[in-house]
């Protein structure tokens, strides 16, 4: 309808220094055979205002961390007036945010948990630093919460997990991201029947007679994408590689060092293992022929 109007807003962060100008400039038009048609070009200036009050968060005392599934995380939020007057009855709320949260195992200092939307606020009649901040002091409220062994992803668009915390004091507004190690899970299985290859010697293996076997390596990817995952294993001095490999295209990822008589195999040609990989498609995997000659030291 020509005759009714609207209003587009857009919200975003804007990095700068204090007193830094920024322009704006948005141009609206339509596309017609390919080529853009401005109609209308608009351009604003503003200016990124001075800092009061600054937050910034440690978690297990660093600025910088990469969580562990499993772990148990001690967030330390700290609060600093860096302005001309003091700060007086404050309060300090924590949003937090991602599905690697344990929320059943939160712990507090001065400060109450709202399970209902996973918040923790601190008040200032309980953090005497929230009641009063002098210009140039320094406050810290803390918090303890449990990072979940597994947690449920449902689909294979849903990866690369991070931890988010909202931390708002005053009109201060900060927000923190704090990535996530994936899971990865390697599996090696040995047979000797199997659809793969045709192996052969005496079960069990006898002294000064060689028993092929085929190993089977297979590995999972559960949260967030992971780049040049290799397994690794080294093989005994009686052990050797036949040189059957399945299938025939991961040979160019498939290697052996004659020296350390390590093997290695690069699981994804393109070096990055997708989150969910082996969980909502194949597991990659890789099968590989051995031959075992028992030492007579061996012989049971």
């Amino acid at each position: 309808n020509k005759a009714k109007g609207g209003r587009i807003e857009i919200r975003g962060r804007l990095p700068g220094d204090a007193g830094e100008q920024k322009i704006f400039k948005a141009l609206l038009g339509v596309w017609r055979e390919g080529e853009f048609v401005l109609l209308k070009e608009v351009s604003k200036g503003t200016e990124i205002g001075k800092t009061h009050l600054s937050i910034f968060q440690r978690i297990n005392g660093r600025d910088e961390y990469i969580v562990n599934p499993g772990e148990v995380l001690h967030y330390e939020i700290f609060f600093r007036n860096v302005g001309d007057k003091p700060f007086k009855d404050l309060f300090l709320v924590s949003n937090l945010k991602g599905k690697p949260f344990d929320f059943d195992n939160v712990k507090v200092n001065d400060g109450e948990f709202n399970k209902g939307d996973n918040s923790i606020v601190w008040d200032w009649r309980d953090i005497p630093k929230l009641s009063f901040l002098g210009q140039g002091e320094e406050g810290m409220v803390e918090f303890w919460v449990e990072i979940k062994n597994n947690w449920e992803i449902t689909a294979s668009s849903e990866e690369n997990f991070v931890l988010r915390n909202e931390v708002l004091a005053s009109e201060m507004r900060e927000n923190f991201e704090t990535k996530v190690n994936s899971k990865l899970i390697a599996f090696q299985k040995g047979y000797y029947q199997n659809e793969i290859f045709d192996n052969t010697g005496p079960i069990p293996p006898k002294v000064g007679e060689e028993t092929t076997y085929t190993i089977i390596w297979q590995a999972k990817n559960y949260y967030n994408d992971l780049k040049n995952v290799r397994m690794r294993a080294e093989l005994p001095g009686n052990v050797e590689l036949t040189g059957k490999i399945f299938p025939e295209d991961q040979k160019s990822n498939f290697t052996f060092d004659v020296v350390s008589r390590e093997i290695v195999w690069r699981v994804e040609d393109d070096n990055v293992m997708e989150a969910g990989a082996g969980i909502f498609n194949s597991a990659p995997n890789i099968a590989f022929q051995v031959s075992l000659e028992p030492y007579s030291s061996q012989k049971g």
